[in-house]
């Protein structure tokens, strides 16, 4: 398992962008219900490929939640073939290198009202 410039790029656009995540999936399918940190979540899976000139395919894994439909997990995963190997020249990438990306949600509350004062940052002192 490795990790790529993706880690945090790829799933901002789950839902906006140019590219949304969740518009390129391709032969979705529903599996099973599994949890994750306590709570019931149904795991939706979708490939993508050639998307805005991107030749590579992936595969995403989204962990939904049952109680309240939040993202509480997503998983993102590729695996190298001869086409790509010279995208991660200098790098020595020998094919059927799979890299995956996961992330989690924890935490994930809806609805709260912030006021400025959640928002106030105070420099550290010069030294």
């Amino acid at each position: 398992m490795g990790t790529t410039s993706f880690v945090t790029a790829w799933l901002p656009e789950l839902f906006f962008g140019e590219a949304p995540w969740i518009s390129v999936l391709r032969e979705l399918r529903i599996e099973k219900v599994e949890a994750v940190d306590d709570e019931p979540c149904t795991v939706l899976v979708g490939t993508t490929s050639n998307y805005s000139g991107n030749t590579r395919s992936y595969t995403t894994r989204l962990w939904v939640s049952n109680r309240d439909t939040l993202l509480r997990r997503a998983e993102h995963t590729s695996t190298v073939t001869a086409e790509q190997v010279d995208q991660f020249a200098p790098v020595n990438v020998p094919v059927g290198t799979t890299f995956t990306t996961r992330q989690n949600y924890r935490l994930v509350v809806t609805g709260q009202t912030m006021t400025t004062g959640d928002f106030k940052f105070t420099p550290p002192a010069d030294k």
